[in-house]
């Protein structure tokens, strides 16, 4: 059993009776069409889809299901995980599908077998086709040729059993998955957080896009927040998060990596061949999203201030050395005095005669 991610990232393998360690792994251009297409499904346990493909040179059925980590939110989506239930055709179970045939021998390959009546199916990702031999019994009893497809379907019933036998499998990987995702995303904002956001730095996409300057980092903090806290209370400062991380998800591309750090201090990983472009459109992009208030309840609206920074990749930069400069850039951005706006007086609050009534909104400075 196989879990993969929105991304179709491998996250989890399970074997039944066996050690996952030694666990053969389905190729990515194998995967990749089933994946697409149980996508396109509604999540389980109504939709399934199955098929056959070659995985560690053998012939497997294959089943696969989209399902949600917490049914009782259940909305369809495609950012669900897959479970992908795999069942190797190898010669112990050939011999379990001949003796409930009634048949002394069954086959299954690549190659067409000489001396045995066969049939013969397509593979997923390849335009390779399998081929299912078998042995006619010595007996008087006569297996009807139109009937032998069933013996292909089998096959993949046999997936399809695991799909809901199986499903203290599926109760673990829902278990796995719940903890994964509390362990590495914010409650609050459903962000990454920053043990999720250390993990990603580690990967070897980030890696690469650093080794060829093609990362950019954005870190973004929140002017006055505890001032928002200190005067309307933390529920009114959680309402200001999650604001600003809605805004920020709503501005990120699906390749982009965002986190809140912790408190008020958010951080985006670009990845693009140029990442100033996209740096520089992002902080924006934030600013002018920044201008516009949030409700927090009773009439009152409050103005989500942010001063951002950013850092480009440059020839032996490290990721230590990109989230420095990007701080210090940030901390340069914040100039100018934030404040935050009540609708039921028109005023801003915690502002000197100084500060006009039109919002201001930080702008970032590269670094």
């Amino acid at each position: 059993t196989y879990i993969y991610d929105a991304d179709d990232r491998l996250i989890q393998a399970f074997e039944y009776g066996g050690d996952w360690s030694n666990l053969p792994f389905p190729q990515a251009h194998t995967t990749a069409p089933i994946l697409d297409e149980i996508r396109a499904l509604p999540p389980e346990p109504h939709s399934i889809s199955t098929g056959f493909f070659v995985i560690d040179g053998q012939v497997a059925a294959v089943a696969a299901a989209r399902f949600v980590p917490d049914s009782t939110n259940a909305t369809p989506s495609s950012e669900f995980p897959i479970l992908m239930n795999v069942v190797i055709l190898k010669d112990g179970y050939l011999r379990q599908m001949a003796d409930t045939l009634l048949l002394p021998h069954i086959s299954i390959g690549l190659t067409k077998p000489r001396d045995q009546n066969s049939v013969s199916f397509p593979l997923i990702g390849s335009n390779q086709r399998a081929h299912l031999g078998w042995e006619q019994p010595a007996t008087g009893w006569v297996l009807l040729s139109r009937s032998l497809w069933a013996i292909a379907v089998v096959c993949a019933l046999t997936a399809l059993g695991h799909m809901f036998v199986g499903r203290i499998t599926m109760r673990l990987a829902q278990a796995y998955l719940r903890e994964s995702h509390e362990a590495r995303n914010d409650r609050l904002t459903g962000l990454l957080n920053r043990a999720g956001f250390e993990e990603e730095l580690d990967s070897p996409r980030i890696k690469q896009a650093l080794e060829l300057n093609r990362l950019a980092l954005v870190l973004l903090d929140m002017d006055r927040f505890k001032s928002i806290n200190d005067t309307y209370g933390h529920a009114a400062g959680d309402i200001a998060l999650q604001n600003m991380s809605h805004r920020i998800q709503s501005n990120v591309r699906r390749n982009d990596i965002a986190a809140r750090m912790g408190g008020d201090e958010f951080m985006v990983l670009i990845i693009d061949d140029d990442p100033q472009a996209i740096a520089d459109l992002l902080t924006s992009r934030l600013a002018k999203a920044a201008r516009k208030p949030v409700s927090i309840g009773s009439g009152v609206k409050v103005l989500v201030q942010a001063s951002m920074g950013s850092a480009i990749a440059k020839n032996g930069t490290t990721i230590r050395e990109l989230m420095m400069s990007a701080d210090r850039a940030m901390y340069e951005a914040k100039t100018t005095r934030a404040f935050w706006h009540d609708a039921k007086n028109e005023t801003p609050l915690g502002a000197g005669p100084e500060v006009s009534e039109e919002p201001r909104t930080r702008r970032s400075r590269t670094a």
